[in-house]
């Protein structure tokens, strides 16, 4: 099997890859390269993707990202906010050949460019984290977590159907913010992506967390949506926003971004109208599954929140092979390591409490 490394910039095998890309609905946006442009101006990265062939047909495909911090380059496919995404492939491919000789090609790249580390995420849908271990062995996992909801099971006939459970049921909060009067449309101007994104600095300032970079929420908004990849769910208490969910998608996923709500209407919980809003979207759109993305930690109010909606937890892997001597990521520490790669994963913080690159650690546990 042959594969192929290219840019951007590369016309006639970018398309190549973008129609793979196309043909396989269970892949992730964040494998396209239209997430690397929405992702041009947040740091220095080179994507590189890597396209495998065999017979004149296409077969698979894995982005990656070179990172050139102070300490040494890094190799990642797992840049920035909302990760997901390592190989993907046809449905009829051959997966062993297709992973094997593109996790083959990513650590010569990595070798290349005097890589310290190069680290691939496995996929929490459809688990392949076996092929990740036969043909990349990496030296350290961290095992995250995410929580999926099957789309066919909760919306039927365009309502959502939620059944009372041990995990909750968000209808009663529903109700009271369809009682409030708010009304729900989807983001169509500028000047409503500004409104709502100036709620989402403050929400994250209130809860605290770190805002997304306002460069990558505005490009997932107007350049992701305009190829149908994405939209911006709002919830409105007359002119004024009062909720909004930010959502990307390719075919069968949709990963929620990013959901963020006005403080002066929570106490009508719209953010739970936004949600609602958005599932229905989701499935006039044809979308399976939705992608909560991982939590802080599992049983915290976020986790609880994600759950009521049928959610159902699934693991997926960190995965790192170093290429160098342990010492040298070690001496960084857990600061050092933040501070020289903004934004990338490059070994689980639990390495340096451990003295090694190696193990499997687990989040949340």
């Amino acid at each position: 099997m042959q594969v192929i490394a290219f840019g951007l910039a590369e016309v006639d095998t970018r398309a190549r890859y973008d129609d793979l890309f196309e043909a396989c609905p269970h892949a992730y946006i964040q494998q396209s390269t239209h997430w690397a442009e929405a992702l041009q101006g947040l740091g220095p990265d080179q994507p590189i993707f890597l396209l495998a062939s065999e017979g004149g047909r296409e077969f698979g495909g894995l982005p990656l990202y070179l990172y050139r911090g102070a300490p040494g380059s890094i190799l990642t496919s797992v840049p920035y906010a909302g990760p997901l995404g390592g190989v993907f492939s046809r449905l009829d491919s051959d997966r062993e050949r297709v992973y094997a000789a593109l996790l083959g090609e990513a650590q010569e790249i990595a070798r290349a460019h005097g890589c310290l580390a190069l680290t691939i995420i496995s996929n929490p849908i459809d688990d392949d984290v076996d092929l990740y271990h036969r043909h990349l062995a990496p030296s350290v996992s961290l095992q995250n977590f995410t929580q999926i909801v099957d789309l066919d099971a909760v919306v039927s006939n365009g309502r959502l159907v939620l059944r009372n459970n041990k995990k909750g049921n968000p209808a009663a909060t529903i109700k009271k913010a369809e009682a409030a009067g708010f009304s729900a449309r989807l983001c169509s101007t500028s000047a409503e992506f500004e409104a709502w994104y100036t709620i989402h600095v403050q929400r994250a300032t209130e809860i605290p967390t770190a805002p997304l970079d306002r460069r990558l929420a505005e490009h997932i908004w107007r350049d992701l949506g305009a190829r149908g990849c994405s939209f911006l769910q709002l919830v409105m208490a007359g002119d004024e926003i009062a909720a909004g969910c930010l959502m990307v998608l390719h075919k069968r996923v949709c990963d929620v971004f990013a959901v963020s709500m006005n403080s002066a209407h929570a106490s009508n919980a719209p953010n739970y109208l936004a949600v609602k809003a958005a599932m229905l979207e989701m499935a006039t759109r044809g979308v399976k599954m939705m992608n909560w993305q991982s939590s802080p930690r599992r049983g915290d109010g976020v986790y609880k929140f994600k759950r009521q909606w049928g959610s159902e937890e699934k693991p997926y892997y960190f995965l790192t092979k170093t290429f160098c001597e342990d010492e040298r990521i070690l001496r960084l520490g857990a600061a050092g390591l933040r501070q020289a790669y903004p934004g990338h994963f490059v070994v689980p913080f639990g390495c340096f409490e451990a003295g090694t690159v190696a193990g499997t650690y687990l989040k949340g546990a």
